[in-house]
């Protein structure tokens, strides 16, 4: 953390980060309250985001479409999210309107209206997007994918199911938002032209009153489906694979992050050009890193023709394969580590993603880190430590899901 980085922690235990940009002249908060996905109820998913559809409908003194004009009056781009262990109330703006976005957010969290005649838009809201998948089978697939990766309930959409959506009251959103919208565990970061203390003063008038109980997340149950296929007829079959990955505040994740940009992540990574340059089996293929605090994995997703999909999926099995027996060039090392500094530097110009970055960085390590150390670490980086770490944690256990006309077929040991 520098000077211009400062955290403070209120008395109810809220959370607050402060980063000073003076040369900026805008500002940027994002708000993390902790009740996310895995918080809803088995019967009730979609709770979470049930929640935070409602919470925006009326507050305060303003009703829906007051609110609406409140923001945009104060040029204040605002946004909320529900993630898998917590919802988001984000903003930007100038500099000058800070503390008239934080007195709007405030009003949302504390004296939200919770309208009876905006529930069932709310719910439209949601069920228009779980309906939405039927057009997106790419996601569809992803989502299933990562339901049978990760342990219930991780890995559910913020629109829950159709079941749960249906069910959700009045009183289940009032209920939940009583219970789970806690200080405990909730983080504020704030960056852009501003002074920490004029911010922190602002902060303790508007949420230092706010109490609520310790969070205490939901027990896991292990996912049981290794393989599934998903009858839809189409011209094209998708095919999803995940398998484990250190989380973000593990010593492995840096060199398992080099693994994965050696796979993906550009046009001259593996996957891009053995599936798709060499041999014209898709017409999209990448992989990714997913997870949070307590859990990480990586995403694989190829788009192909229903002709050349099996021939798609054992190449891309080949590469994984490939990966964990040789490891990675310097080329491709010196590569990843030129993207990941471009990345991390160009990604300063924005406040937005300032205060997201402390968020996730006090999420993760409990504290702030430097952008001298991010970038100090991934220049520390060296081949043989690289691949030693990908020889001690090979790709796999796979999990497999395909969508499409034709069930695909792979050898049944490299599940699990």
């Amino acid at each position: 953390m520098t000077e211009q980085q400062k955290t403070r922690i209120l008395d109810n235990g809220l959370v607050l980060l402060t980063e000073s940009i003076p040369e900026s002249e805008a500002a940027s908060y994002v708000l993390r309250v902790p009740f996310g996905t895995v918080d809803d109820p088995a019967d009730r998913q979609g709770l979470a985001g049930m929640i935070v559809e409602m919470i925006v409908r009326g507050a305060g003194e303003y009703n829906n479409q007051q609110l609406v004009y409140a923001f945009e009056n104060f040029g204040i781009d605002a946004s909320e999210s529900v993630y898998q262990t917590h919802s988001s109330f984000g903003a930007a703006m100038l500099a000058d309107r800070l503390n008239d976005s934080l007195a709007l957010t405030a009003d949302i969290l504390f004296r939200p209206w919770f309208p009876e005649e905006e529930l069932e838009p709310a719910r439209q809201v949601l069920a228009q997007e779980l309906a939405g998948l039927e057009d997106e089978p790419s996601r569809l697939l992803l989502l299933r994918l990562g339901k049978n990766f990760f342990p219930a309930p991780w890995g559910r959409p913020s629109y829950g199911n159709a079941e749960g959506l249906a069910a959700i009251t009045l009183d289940d959103i009032v209920g939940a938002y009583k219970a789970g919208y806690t200080p405990n565990g909730a983080l504020l970061s704030v960056a852009g032209k501003i002074d920490h203390d004029a911010v922190a003063e602002t902060a303790e008038r508007l949420f230092g009153g706010w109490t609520g109980p310790e969070r205490v997340l939901p027990a896991e149950t292990p996912p049981t489906a290794l393989k599934e296929h998903i009858p839809f007829e189409s011209a094209q079959t998708h095919i999803g694979l995940a398998w484990p990955s250190p989380t973000v505040d593990h010593e492995d994740f840096l060199p398992m992050r080099c693994a994965l940009g050696a796979l993906s992540g550009g046009m001259s990574c593996r996957l891009f050009d053995e599936v798709r340059e060499k041999r014209g089996l898709c017409y999209s293929v990448s992989a990714s890193y997913t997870g949070d605090r307590y859990h990480g994995g990586v995403m694989c997703y190829c788009g192909s023709g229903n002709e050349t999909a099996q021939e798609a999926l054992d190449v891309i099995v080949q590469q994984l394969g490939r990966l964990s027996r040789e490891g990675i060039t310097q080329t491709e090392l010196d590569r990843c580590k030129i993207r990941l500094k471009s990345n991390l530097v160009m990604s300063q110009e924005s406040t937005a993603v300032h205060a997201g970055q402390m968020a996730a960085d006090y999420e993760y390590f409990g504290r702030v880190r430097t952008m001298d150390e991010i970038l100090g670490r991934v220049d520390a980086l060296r081949l043989e430590t690289v691949n030693e770490k990908i020889a001690e944690r090979p790709i796999g256990p796979l999990r497999l899901v395909t969508l499409g006309p034709k069930e695909l077929e792979i050898d049944p040991a490299l599940l699990g």
